[in-house]
């Protein structure tokens, strides 16, 4: 089964603190998740596009328990609202008083690779990477599809759990993101200068043909924007 990913980017209003949106998040809104079996989780970006600003974030089992309980875009089920129970309403609209914007998008997750599925296995994550993907007018994305498996394998080299995926829902519909996950702060910056672009040692340890696969890429990319993540919730 696919998995999907709601990455959710949050912007503040005026006068609201970090502080009271993390309280809210993850002491009231993302436990309520659990009741429908969607995983919430909340990052803070610490470098690249959105530095300062929060990603909320949550991993569904599958497309399946995603339509069971939102049917469609912003639209709750009736057997979602019963089993979320009769604080979720309230909840919703007292984080709205103090998130400006929250424009969401739903990613399939495609093709899990060897080297993912392996080192998925008992890591914790505390750093996310991702990149949103703008291809060339005429790329091929399923050309752009393989060579990102291809160039994924890499990833077991620099024990990080790449993941390819393409939006079904939300304001980046049928385009790609990419999500790179990284065991702790400190692995990032032993592997990465800054958002993208690896150190001596990264380049090393993920081998000559990285390069080579980074120069075809160009072929298929107008940008990838890269922002990194580190997560709150412990």
């Amino acid at each position: 089964m696919a998995k999907v990913y709601g990455l959710v980017p949050a912007e503040l209003r005026a006068g609201v603190t970090g502080d009271a949106f993390e309280r809210l998040w993850l002491n009231e809104y993302a436990p309520i998740g659990l009741r429908v079996d969607w995983n919430a989780r909340l990052w803070k970006a610490d470098r690249g596009q959105r530095t300062g600003k929060y990603m909320a974030m949550w991993e569904i089992p599958s497309i399946e328990a995603r339509d069971r309980i939102a049917p469609e875009p912003g639209k709750v089920s009736e057997e979602g609202l019963r089993l979320l129970g009769p604080e979720f309403r309230p909840l919703g609209e007292k984080l709205g008083s103090i998130v400006m914007e929250w424009p969401s998008t739903d990613y399939i997750e495609l093709g899990a690779n060897p080297a993912q599925t392996e080192l998925s296995q008992g890591i914790k994550h505390d750093v996310i990477l991702i990149a949103d993907i703008e291809l060339k007018p005429g790329a091929g994305g399923d050309g752009f599809e393989r060579l990102w498996l291809e160039y994924a394998v890499c990833a077991e080299r620099i024990r990080c759990v790449p993941h390819l995926l393409k939006a079904d829902r939300g304001v980046r519909l049928d385009q790609y993101a990419v999500m790179w996950d990284v065991p702790s702060i400190e692995w990032r910056d032993h592997l990465l200068t800054g958002p993208g672009t690896l150190s001596e040692e990264g380049l090393r340890l993920i081998g000559p043909e990285y390069v080579a696969m980074s120069a075809r890429f160009q072929d298929f990319l107008i940008r990838w924007n890269w922002t990194d993540y580190l997560r709150v919730d412990g």
